[in-house]
């Protein structure tokens, strides 16, 4: 960037800020500060899941359709787990 100049978008300087801090917040714990980190982190993730799926389903139980409504349409397939990752 310093060579070069910022042409791209900030979305890229935001991910490349938070990678750099990332790394040093790396390097300045320990293994068990790490390990708590990843734990909470996880703990929470899943917890965030469950709670979503939970309400979905719960919204969605008396529906005729038969299946999950999955990101907005019925009958989820490989393209709705693509869009995760779009």
């Amino acid at each position: 960037m310093l060579v070069n100049g910022f042409g791209g978008k900030i979305k890229e300087a935001a991910l490349l800020a938070i990678t750099f801090c990332s790394y040093a917040a790396g390097r300045l714990t320990g293994p068990d500060d790490i390990l708590t980190g990843v734990i909470t982190v996880g703990s929470i993730t899943v917890a965030a899941g469950t709670l979503a799926t939970l309400v979905a389903l719960i919204e969605q139980w008396s529906r005729r359709h038969g299946k999950p409504c999955v990101f907005g349409e019925f009958d989820g397939r490989r393209r709705n787990l693509r869009r995760c990752f779009a």
